[in-house]
């Protein structure tokens, strides 16, 4: 079965665009290496996209914005 495009990364090192509902935390486990903590990956996504959250706050992400994922 083929993942939706907006499931996946779109391309290396990016993710979106974040639908409305999505949670970082779901986005950071589904696109996390192999051996890289989920509060790792939380926090690097946090820092490479400060643009789509709202205060800074890994709680509250804007939809419509496309993650860069850092390796």
């Amino acid at each position: 079965m083929a993942t939706p495009a907006s499931a996946r990364p779109a391309d290396v090192g990016e993710y979106g665009p974040v639908k409305r509902g999505e949670t970082l935390s779901k986005i950071a486990a589904s696109v996390k290496p192999e051996g890289v903590s989920l509060e790792r990956m939380l926090v690097g996504i946090l820092r490479s996209n400060p643009g789509a959250f709202v205060n800074n706050n890994m709680n509250r992400m804007k939809a419509g914005k496309m993650l860069r994922i850092p390796d």
